[in-house]
């Protein structure tokens, strides 16, 4: 199926799925006429979990899809794609969903019971372990991840148009060896583009990591908001098209619209998971309190 097929289908039945889901009626039948035999031959998009056992009388009800997407693991990778800049554990609700950023210094222990800091997990030892690892620690069942670049995530902020941060003082910062430039002023501005990478990027003052995770979730939130806003099936359908021929991910398209159709009816609320600085063999790291109470607003541990 090509990219324009896809958009296309999404965006003529996107009403229909979503009805669908909300009866828990979206059989093989009614699915398969949406998307063709790719969204049963699904093996290249989600792992080894048990697969429906009869294609004649399978569900893509929301039951189903409930059971399968539990937790999602997001991340953001730096350029060579090893080391991830960002980590966040997305739990998508019906009246409420969380985002649960992981400071990326924070320590773990790798397969060889080494402490390590958990942005380097991913690039040494996989996403099996990452996942693995986080879901121990953290107590969320992570069944799916997605990773994406810089890059990759200023595009889908630009298929959105754009998005409305107040930014809250001056931020300049020149790397000529990064060919990095940002310029930004104070005040309400829409951010797309390199003042969008900017943003998202800069650390010149003494919030460091904690400054620009925040400012990581300003742009989520306001995203979100944009997104409910707009309420338009085509530009949803354009996001998932992105994410499905850009990113890294256990995702199919199917399950990607029933997160959206959840957390656009959901209150969003962010967090990070608390730390404290620690210094450890030569090493700075994030000891990460993982408790459920530590950290989470309302909303954010509806285990």
């Amino acid at each position: 199926m090509t990219k324009m097929s896809l958009r296309l289908l999404v965006a003529k039945n996107f009403k229909v799925m979503l009805l669908a889901f909300a009866l828990g009626s979206c059989s093989y039948f009614a699915a398969k006429s949406l998307f063709g035999n790719e969204l049963i031959e699904h093996n290249a998009f989600v792992d080894s979990s048990p697969q429906p056992a009869s294609r004649g009388t399978s569900s893509f009800s929301e039951a189903y899809l409930d059971s399968r997407v539990k937790s999602i693991l997001v991340m953001g990778v730096d350029q060579g794609g090893s080391n991830t800049d960002s980590i966040f554990i997305v739990e998508p609700g019906e009246l409420q969903s969380c985002v649960m950023q992981v400071p990326r210094d924070g320590r773990v222990f790798n397969g060889l019971d080494m402490p390590v800091k958990v942005n380097s997990l991913y690039g040494h030892e996989g996403i099996d372990a990452t996942k693995r690892t986080l879901s121990g620690l953290s107590g969320k069942e992570i069944s799916r991840y997605l990773v994406v670049s810089l890059d990759e995530t200023v595009a889908l902020i630009g298929i959105l148009g754009g998005v409305e941060i107040t930014v809250p003082k001056k931020m300049y910062y020149v790397d000529n060896a990064q060919g990095l430039y940002i310029d930004l002023e104070p005040g309400s501005q829409l951010l797309i583009g390199n003042d969008l990478e900017g943003f998202l990027r800069w650390r010149a003052d003494s919030s460091g990591d904690l400054g620009r995770m925040k400012r990581q979730q300003l742009v989520i939130q306001a995203a979100v908001e944009k997104i409910k806003r707009a309420d338009d099936e085509v530009l949803i359908a354009e996001l998932v098209d992105y994410v499905h021929g850009n990113a890294i991910t256990d995702m199919h398209p199917i399950e990607m619209m029933y997160v959206l159709k959840k957390m656009n009816g959901s209150k969003l609320s962010t967090a990070t998971f608390n730390s404290r600085s620690s210094f450890e063999d030569k090493v700075w790291y994030q000891i990460i309190d993982w408790s459920v109470d530590s950290s989470p607003p309302e909303g954010c541990s509806p285990d």
